[in-house]
């Protein structure tokens, strides 16, 4: 190899090195690129997390009850909140039974000031929980159940003695056409045999 031959090799072997270097660069480049972008995808998926994260903390706070798809969006991103969630709808579930099982409007005020009256303020629950109780009472107002109920304990109780009296009337009634239906399907029998 002579001198000139050398020289070109070795400026050959230099020009491939730099485009070595170069392409590195490139891929280095690409990569951070991707890196970046996925970054940003994964900052942004981060940042809806937290969005909806914040309104269904927003909706449990205010005493409302989540839907399924809530639930277990908070079980898949935030399990303490999930917890508070799965208590406050034990709780709701306790109001709505005991609210259920009232005779008078009277006593529907007395089972939702009984409630509240048995929370402890400095709970650091206090607030969200009086909200769940409040918003169960809420939903049971709108309820015919509720629409239907009298106004006092002493109406409910004139009403179901009423009830039981027209019961046993009814019952007595039964009784005596009881013979009288017995008679006419015999005698309906006898007639065309």
């Amino acid at each position: 190899m002579n001198g000139d031959d050398c020289s070109m090799s070795l400026i050959l072997n230099i020009g491939n090195l730099v485009k070595d270097e170069n392409s590195k660069d490139k891929d280095n480049v690409k990569n951070k690129n991707i890196l970046t972008l996925a970054s940003k995808e994964s900052d942004l998926d981060d940042e809806k997390v937290q969005s909806k994260l914040a309104k269904i903390k927003a909706k449990l706070m205010s005493g409302k009850r989540l839907s399924r798809k809530e639930m277990e969006f908070l079980r898949q991103y935030d399990n303490e909140l999930y917890m508070l969630a799965l208590k406050m709808e034990r709780l709701r579930k306790t109001v709505e039974n005991q609210l259920k099982s009232c005779k008078s409007k009277e006593e529907v005020s007395i089972v939702i000031t009984r409630f509240l009256s048995g929370l402890n303020k400095n709970d650091p629950e206090f607030q969200i929980k009086a909200n769940t109780i409040n918003e169960a009472a809420k939903e049971f107002m709108k309820t015919d159940r509720y629409n239907n109920l009298p106004e006092t304990t002493q109406e409910a109780k004139k009403q179901k003695d009423n009830d039981k009296d027209t019961f046993t009337l009814s019952k007595d009634l039964k009784k005596e056409n009881e013979p009288w239906i017995e008679i006419n399907e015999f005698s309906y029998q006898e007639m065309y045999e």
